[in-house]
């Protein structure tokens, strides 16, 4: 009778157990469990961007979704989850490029300021690209998607649930003439959808996911392994993209654990022209790992902060998200005589010598993204070349190279009210941001050395600088950048 009131227990657990954890019987206020913070990023005050044609923002992160829920949950981030071209891609920085007819149009901006803290003027040289694309007719091309999705046991909880929400909300929005797969994993994967159409496939699609339920260990290269060879064996006679969307923490413990492992995996199958776009989910992220799949050709990431942030992720941003426009886009500088380059902002690539950096991947944004490329001058500050930019990329559709030669000159700057000289209003906010960034971390590095009080005094100086360009530009994204820096000092306190 004592063994089978045990296992009558055993049982009853069990489907305890698989009924809380169902996709289908989730719900959840967001990944951290609170309601939307101060300093939690808002996309739509600047969603649509501030023109017609949608901007190019490198691959690679596409927010710093992640370094704000840390914050948010009341920690202090590892300064390696800071990111330029994350927070650069999540904001648009109010400056118009004419049309140009090609399908990446390059130009430039420039400001003038002392980063805190130094008494050594900076020229900032913000590189903006934009695109022939028009936003409003914009519409991603058909595509073949496999879903590889994070079913192991460190998905449990609110993790899984949002995963479970995205996915939903993904199939319902992919269009009829969209392919969809899905596998997921844990220890081992399943094959719990095989590559179809999703037209009349819908309803079908979403009872597969809502029966899935997590447990057991993290083995993604298997699984990452099998979708890509679905869609590398599946005829593409048709033409149709081809792309693998992973939802993971990205904490694998089984199986093939190397990231030169996952990296050799994705770039293989880039090769054959299959993207991926890696969905981070969860506090502990690895975003290490996360962060050099995004950086082969065609890939990118984006943290899934909580319900919320998926909606308008998928309404306002995926088709960008998933439409490189160029492919091996090289940007090589030659200073001017006056001028030295001593810091490049928002590239996320490699450095092959000095003055020459690669980005695998540039993507369609509804923001205008941008690179900034800091100068120190040797002479005179007021006129002259400060550099030479040679743009190289090959055109994603077409396959055509092209070469492009931008001459910067030194602009004559106005004086701003936020103590940053500028030739356009906007490139303030790119001095406010990179600050920003750079600040935190220097902060982070006080706090780390038991330096408290120089810490929260430098985080005092970014906020400060923050609103002042904030309200120089009228710009309210930028007191959201405030408040988590002030959130931070809280943090810290």
């Amino acid at each position: 009778m004592q063994k089978n009131n045990m296992l009558l227990i055993t049982f009853l657990l069990i489907l305890f157990t698989t009924v809380l954890f169902n996709c289908s019987k989730q719900e959840t206020n967001g990944i951290t469990g609170t309601e939307k913070l101060v300093g939690t990023y808002d996309a739509s005050l600047v969603t649509g961007g501030s023109g017609y044609y949608a901007g190019v923002t490198p691959g690679g992160s596409q927010d710093i979704g992640y370094l704000r829920s840390i914050i948010a949950d009341g920690g202090i981030p590892d300064t390696t989850t800071f990111t330029f071209e994350g927070v650069f891609s999540e904001h648009d920085f109010l400056i118009e490029i004419d049309e140009c007819g090609q399908t990446i149009c390059a130009d430039f901006a420039q400001a003038a300021y002392y980063p805190i803290g130094s008494e050594q003027k900076r020229r900032l040289v913000q590189l903006l690209m934009t695109s022939n694309v028009e936003i409003a007719s914009f519409h991603h091309r058909p595509t073949r998607f496999f879903v590889v999705f994070d079913r192991s046991g460190s998905m449990t909880g609110d993790k899984f649930s949002t995963t479970c929400n995205a996915l939903s909300q993904l199939v319902n929005f992919l269009d009829d003439g969209d392919q969809f797969g899905l596998i997921s994993f844990n220890s081992g994967y399943s094959l719990d959808w095989e590559l179809t159409p999703l037209e009349g496939n819908r309803d079908s699609i979403n009872t597969a996911i809502n029966g899935l339920n997590p447990g057991g260990s993290t083995d993604i290269e298997s699984a990452l392994r099998a979708a890509f060879e679905q869609l590398s064996e599946t005829d593409n006679s048709d033409g149709l993209d081809r792309r693998v969307l992973l939802f993971t923490d990205a904490l694998p413990n089984t199986g093939n654990t190397a990231e030169d492992d996952f990296l050799t995996l994705a770039q293989t199958y880039a090769d054959q022209g299959i993207g991926i776009t890696a969905f981070g989910v969860g506090l502990d992220f690895g975003i290490d790992l996360a962060t050099s799949i995004s950086e082969i050709r065609g890939g990118n990431y984006v943290y899934l902060r909580d319900t919320e942030a998926i909606e308008e992720l998928i309404n306002d941003d995926f088709e960008f998200l998933i439409t490189p426009v160029a492919f091996d886009f090289q940007l090589q500088i030659q200073s001017g005589n006056d001028y030295n380059l001593s810091t490049v902002y928002g590239l996320p690539g490699s450095a092959d010598g000095e003055f020459s950096l690669t980005a695998a991947t540039l993507f369609l944004s509804r923001n205008k993204g941008a690179i900034g490329l800091e100068f120190v001058s040797t002479g005179s500050d007021a006129n002259g070349l400060i550099a030479e930019l040679s743009l190289s990329y090959v055109e994603a559709v077409s396959g055509t190279p092209i070469n492009e030669i931008v001459a910067v000159e030194a602009a004559g700057l106005i004086a701003g009210d936020a103590g940053i000289e500028y030739a356009l209003a906007g490139a303030q906010k790119l001095v406010a941001l990179v600050e920003m960034i750079n600040g935190m971390k220097y902060a982070i590095g006080l706090y780390i050395d038991d330096d408290v009080s120089a810490a929260l005094e430098h985080l005092d100086q970014i906020a400060n600088r923050l609103n002042a360009v904030a309200s120089a530009l009228e710009d309210e994204t930028l007191l959201i950048e405030r408040d988590l820096v002030l959130m931070l000092a809280e943090n810290m306190e």
